[in-house]
């Protein structure tokens, strides 16, 4: 007799995060370990902004006033302050859109304003982690993972933690259960809403059976494995402990990280 193979195999799997260069600079470079909720990057001082003619000169004729408006170059501004009047009898006022330092007007008076940033803001590992690859764009981490194989019942993709114990019915949901992935033996409409409210991140439901399409319908991620699956689980994960998970039901795959 040939035993039917598990999904349940160690991977080395990658995380892949994009964000504007010209908003972030890099704290790690490429091949460094990092732990979970070290700084990955932290957006920058200052960042520039463009301001096109049509949005922010409403019903001024660009083009005449150009040379007025670069004479202003280099000039620190506030938002609302006056930069040019123009009329006798019905005076027309531009006023600067944002505070910040003026560093170019195109040909089309597009306005270009450094803009300090107050702050900054830290992009956070969600895991340890090698980062394996840094581009223009992109840093990409690399961590070694068990990866579960399901059944895609609803979609969604979280990161969270998790724990092997098991739920049996909406009973056992309680409060400290915020942002988990949780186990259980039990769906149905009711148990789903609840856990949505209590904030759980995502659902795997353990079950044998063959399913259709439900009758509700679920903002929580939820993936469907076997029991057998879960036993296997159960061999290599200690009980008492919890892991970080990056939950994929899409993808129809749960990959806990061994850390």
């Amino acid at each position: 007799m040939v035993k039917k193979k598990l999904s349940l195999d160690k991977v080395l799997a990658e995380w892949c995060l994009g964000f504007p260069s010209s908003v972030y600079e890099f704290s790690v470079k490429k091949g460094e370990m990092v732990n979970r909720e070290d700084v990955l990057a932290r957006s920058k001082k200052e960042e520039f902004k463009e301001f096109l003619a049509d949005e922010w000169l409403l019903n001024w004729s660009g083009r005449k006033i150009r040379d007025e408006l670069l004479a202003l170059k280099g000039k620190k501004i506030k938002k609302g302050d006056l930069l040019l009047k123009k009329g006798k009898l019905f005076k027309k006022k531009l006023l600067a859109p944002v505070d910040g330092e003026i560093v170019d007007v195109d040909e089309f008076c597009n306005l270009k304003v450094k803009v300090e940033i107050g702050e900054r803001e830290n992009l956070l590992s969600p895991v340890k982690a090698r980062v394996s690859k840094i581009s223009k764009d992109e840093l990409i981490l690399e961590f070694e993972a068990w990866e579960v194989s399901g059944v895609c019942i609803f979609s969604g993709k979280v990161w969270a933690n998790m724990s092997l114990f098991c739920l049996e019915n909406v009973r056992d949901l309680g409060e400290n259960m915020d942002g988990g992935v949780v186990f259980t033996k039990f769906l149905d409409e009711a148990f789903v809403v609840k856990a949505g409210v209590l904030g759980v991140g995502g659902i795997v439901w353990i079950s044998d059976k063959e399913v259709g399409d439900m009758d509700f319908v679920s903002e929580l991620p939820v993936l469907k494995i076997s029991s057998q699956l879960f036993d296997a689980l159960k061999l290599v994960l200690n009980k008492d402990k919890r892991y970080r998970v990056l939950f994929n039901s899409e993808s129809k795959r749960l990959l806990v990280v061994v850390e």
